[in-house]
């Protein structure tokens, strides 16, 4: 049986926060040598902190490594699972993932792999449908997302389309029927939605023991 990691102290993961802010600035200046450097000590100053994860996974995504950033993210997201940011990064990253592959390909995937029903939510919030899709959903959630993305097409080319909206407010025409679709959209994303995060607290990650990150070997940004 592994040993429990040690949580990282308060003043670590404070002196870990300096050293990120000292990495950002040096990377907004352009001076990339410091800004590794001063994230591979917060690495070091407080090893597996969920701030610091963050902060890697940040730069990962920024670098267009959006492979790596997910796995940061999701050791992030174990790190500390109440942390809502974390989450909402962790999910927007599955979705820029699986849409820059294939984008059809979560219909198949295993929600242990991506984490907790609060990422589904998340994710059915972004887009109607996704979240049922990394629920194992996989039919359920192309017939919402198709039917949502249908209402909008549909809408999008009927004379007045999306000014239909508008329309109520002020004295453009208004199309009746681009209306109705509109608000049907509407309710399928509201619907999906609600639909997924009353499953949510349901829906549990697999339990996987991971090895705490070495302080000693740092993330490649």
């Amino acid at each position: 049986m592994s040993e429990e990691p040690r949580k990282a102290t308060d003043e670590e993961i404070e002196n870990a926060e300096n050293l990120i802010r000292r990495s950002r600035l040096s990377r907004q200046r352009g001076d990339i040598t410091s800004a590794d450097l001063y994230m591979k000590e917060a690495q070091e100053a407080a090893p597996g902190a969920s701030v610091v994860l963050e902060a890697i996974g940040d730069d990962l995504l920024e670098s267009g490594k959006k492979e790596k950033a997910l796995e940061v993210f999701k050791l992030a997201t174990e790190a500390d699972p109440d942390n809502a940011g974390i989450e909402r990064k962790y999910a927007e990253c599955v979705l820029a993932v699986q849409m820059a592959g294939d984008p059809f390909a979560i219909q198949n995937a295993d929600m242990g792999d991506y984490g907790s029903g609060k990422t589904a939510a998340i994710l059915a919030a972004l887009m109607p449908g996704l979240g049922h899709m990394v629920t194992g959903q996989g039919a359920k959630g192309a017939m919402i997302l198709g039917a949502w993305a249908l209402c909008l097409l549909i809408a999008g080319l009927l004379p007045g389309g999306f000014s239909s909206i508008g329309g109520l407010f002020n004295d453009n025409e208004v199309n009746g029927l681009a209306l109705t679709l509109l608000a049907l959209a509407a309710l399928i994303h509201v619907g999906s939605f609600l639909s997924i995060a009353g499953e949510a607290k349901q829906i549990k990650p697999k339990e996987v023991e991971r090895p705490v990150p070495p302080s000693d070997q740092d993330f490649e940004i």
